[in-house]
Formats: structure tokens, C-alpha cells, sequence
């Protein structure tokens, strides 16, 4: 979302969650809803307040087929599955370093790990505030991570300690 506007006297930003942020009159901001909601712009200013509502529509996540592997192996061990914590951070290379830097995780993300072996078998969720996500207790296997917003997918193993 971007905004710009000009003598306000204070701008707030609205969240679906019901949330409000003061936000300067020209700035700029990525958002990943997990579902549909109404972002709202309330500005104050001498000439008149003015509210402004935008409705960010959300579809529902569709599995996409794996893009790349990162890592071979995985499967079930005997009986007992091991199992394991899985983290994952989903940022915007803004400085071309290769590297997940801080400022560059990208808030609110969803973010849906789906089991192989087990399509219907979903883990849903949003990435925190330095854009990363962490699933513990994940049985050991292989999993597809999709990223529905971005029409993207990875498969990776989880392989539990011995």
C-alpha cells in the first residue's frame, strides 16, 4: 500500500484486526493478510478529515506443485516418527546480500507448509515481525512450503535427530 498527503495534522492507518498505527503522510507499506479485510487511511487535517477504505480480497490458498529441492532423504523412520522444529524466513533481498537482513522480513506473510505424503495435512501461518515463521514439532518427511501470495513453492526434507 502506498499513501501520500499533504497537510495533515496526523494520519492513522487502520488494520482488518482493528489495530491503528499514526503513519507519516508519505509512506509506503507491504502487507500480507491471512484473509480478506478492510485497511482504512484516517486523516486529520485543518481543511476537513478525510477516511479513505480499501478492501484487500484474499483467496484461498491452492497448493502448487514443488519448484525446487532442497535437500534429499527425509522419510518416516520405523514406529516412531522423529520429529523436529522447522524455521522459515521469507524476506525481500533489498540490498542484494543473499542474506536475510533484519529490516528485509516481509511482516504477516502466510505461509503454508503441506506434507508429501499426506496432502490434506496443512500447517497455516503468518510470518512474525522480522519475517519468519517457526513450526515445532514437525514429523520428520517431506514437505512442499507455499507461499500462496507469491503463486510459489519449495519442497524440503525434515529429517529428525537420532
Amino acid at each position: 500500500m502506498r499513501w501520500s498527503v499533504e497537510r495533515a495534522s496526523e494520519v492513522y492507518l487502520l488494520y482488518p484486526n482493528g489495530n491503528q498505527e499514526g503513519v507519516i503522510g508519505q509512506e509506503e507499506r507491504q502487507v500480507c493478510p491471512l484473509e480478506t479485510g478492510t485497511f482504512t487511511l484516517k486523516v486529520y487535517a485543518p481543511g476537513g478529515d478525510e477516511t479513505v477504505e480499501v478492501v484487500v480480497t484474499v483467496p484461498e490458498p491452492t497448493p502448487t506443485p514443488a519448484l525446487a529441492s532442497r535437500s534429499s532423504g527425509g522419510g518416516e523412520s520405523s514406529s516412531r516418527t522423529q520429529k523436529g522444529t522447522l524455521h522459515v524466513a521469507v524476506y525481500v533481498d533489498d540490498n542484494g546480500s543473499g542474506a536475510c537482513d533484519p529490516e528485509e522480513g516481509v511482516l504477516g506473510m502466510a505461509v503454508v507448509l503441506m506434507s508429501q505424503s499426506d496432502p490434506g495435512r496443512l500447517w497455516p501461518a503468518s510470518t512474525d515481525a522480522v519475517g519468519q515463521v517457526h513450526w515445532q514439532k514437525v514429523p520428520s518427511g517431506s514437505y512442499s512450503l507455499l507461499l500462496p501470495h507469491l503463486d510459489h513453492a519449495e519442497t524440503l526434507a525434515l529429517r529428525g535427530k537420532r
